[in-house]
């Protein structure tokens, strides 16, 4: 992928309001791991880092672990934790 893909990450809940917007769009690099994406993701959006860290990557509609590497055609979502009764 040296010619640099855009990932369109969906965005939920407290990190869409802390960011003002429900997607963020970042290059992919090559081989990139979840891990990774998440750090980048709370770079991008400092507003909502803290929350960003403790929020789970689903990878096509599943959580995905930090391990797992991302593809080009991927629908990729940041999940915050949620409270609620």
């Amino acid at each position: 992928m040296s010619d640099r893909t855009e990932l369109t990450i969906l965005l939920f809940a407290s990190v869409a309001e802390l960011y003002g917007h429900d997607e963020l769009r970042l290059p992919l690099q090559d081989g990139e791991r979840v891990e990774s994406l998440l750090q980048r993701i709370a770079e991008a959006i400092p507003e909502a880092a803290s929350v960003v860290a403790c929020s789970r990557l689903a990878r096509n509609e599943r959580f995905a672990e930090p391990g797992e590497v991302i593809e080009a055609t991927d629908t990729v979502a940041v999940i915050p934790p949620v409270a609620g009764g």
